[in-house]
């Protein structure tokens, strides 16, 4: 039976407007970076399946990321 996704951030640091986080999720370590407008973008530092993955994506103000 799969287990559900678990993320655990580990260290999260502003610098010039951008919050960059390192995460621990299930199987893969991920650098994550958001603006101050919302916008995100996260990259697997360590992965199990697909090490190159990278994503952008856009946030609503306000919103929080799951």
């Amino acid at each position: 039976m799969k287990q559900p996704a678990s993320t655990f951030v580990f260290h999260e640091q502003e610098v010039a407007g951008v919050a960059f986080r390192a995460m621990v999720e299930t199987g893969r370590v991920v650098l994550q970076m958001q603006n101050s407008s919302g916008r995100e973008s996260s990259v697997d530092l360590i992965a199990r399946h697909s090490p190159c993955r990278v994503s952008a994506t856009p946030k609503m103000a306000g919103s929080v990321a799951a």
